[in-house]
């Protein structure tokens, strides 16, 4: 009895950052290509600004500042990416935002680039979000422009 007063739980997976938004099959770097690490989308950015692209808590952000990882509230664990190489970037570029074990919402700002810079350094910009482990994903968004906060992946 009134099981439409409750509030279903978003799992959904929403835009890091404002772009066009691909699916990962057509990324540069073979080992998001092929979904080794877990299936996913990519974006080409437009912003500076790198967002949660979900509900959870941060586990983890590379010493290099250029990838997280967050546990969503429902346990699947999502990596977002930004730049192809961007580790050998040793940080430049890139600003912390959240502290581990940070509860965040998707659209949390996590992670300031420069995006002009990476670029100049000769590096593409692509944010990479994976569902890490998940090589089928179904309902994504993609050949589309995103903004921050858009619907991406649908579970």
């Amino acid at each position: 009895m009134f099981n439409f007063l409750k509030k279903s739980k978003d799992y959904n997976i929403y835009a890091p950052v404002d772009g066009f938004c691909k699916d990962i099959s057509e990324c540069k770097d073979m080992t998001f290509a092929k979904k080794m690490i877990g299936d996913g989308v990519m974006i080409i950015p437009n912003d500076n600004i790198i967002t949660s692209p979900c509900n959870g808590t941060v586990k983890m952000v590379f010493p290099t500042k250029h990838a997280f990882g967050i546990i969503s509230d429902d346990g699947q664990e999502v990596m977002v990416h930004v730049g192809l190489e961007t580790v050998n970037l040793n940080g430049e570029c890139f600003e912390k935002l959240v502290e581990v074990n940070q509860k965040v919402k998707a659209g949390s700002p996590v992670i300031k680039c420069d995006l002009k810079r990476i670029e100049a350094e000769g590096y593409d910009t692509s944010v990479i979000v994976v569902l890490v482990g998940r090589n089928e994903v179904h309902n994504k968004h993609t050949d589309i422009d995103v903004k921050t906060k858009d619907l991406i992946i649908e579970r």
